[in-house]
């Protein structure tokens, strides 16, 4: 007796993770998660050895001030942090240039920029979001607020770059994933 040959093809997209590329020495860099994630655990999930390859990392609250993470020390006093959190930008300084792959899981974001003054913040997203009208600069993005109290925005890779809102030209054009941003706010 004949029995029939059956094939099963299981197909799936291909995941395309988010390149972040550390160079030596400073890095504005923020995590892409939806939920706090210890530090070290996060860096090693990406490909980061913290004792290797990272030298402090710093972060900046306008309500608490400077906060930082030095590997291989007790980060538990009020003036340290050890986990990364979602939408918070931190200042990686680098022992070595190193490229991780975050994730892609996440395609949006939502910001607090309550507040006025400086804000270090990062989308925690996958996905790079243009500083357009049309996009991030949307006045139905913010639900309390408005886009004319930001003031400036401010990125580092390399080099500065930054955007402006009352400004025709602008160095930055997008906020993109695994980068941090400084923004200043009006109110």
């Amino acid at each position: 007796m004949l029995r029939p040959l059956i094939f099963l093809l299981l197909l799936s997209a291909p995941i395309h993770a988010v390149q972040y590329d550390f160079s030596s020495g400073w890095n504005l860099f923020s995590p892409i998660l939806s939920s706090p994630a210890p530090v070290e655990t996060y860096f090693t999930t990406i490909g980061i050895n913290t004792q290797n390859d990272v030298t402090k990392i710093w972060n900046y609250d306008s309500s608490a001030g400077w906060t930082s993470f030095v590997p291989g020390e007790d980060n538990s006093g009020s003036s340290r942090f050890e986990q990364f959190e979602a939408n918070k930008g931190y200042w990686v300084l680098m022992n070595a240039a190193r490229s991780a792959n975050l994730s892609d899981a996440y395609s949006s974001y939502s910001l607090l920029l309550s507040g006025s003054g400086w804000k270090l913040i990062g989308l925690s997203s996958s996905q790079s979001v243009p500083l357009d009208s049309n996009n991030f600069l949307l006045e139905a993005n913010f639900s309390s607020g408005s886009i004319n109290d930001i003031r400036k925005i401010w990125g580092f890779d390399g080099v500065w770059t930054s955007y402006t809102p009352s400004e025709a030209s602008n160095s930055l054009a997008s906020l993109d994933p695994g980068r941090a941003y400084w923004f200043l706010m009006l109110s």
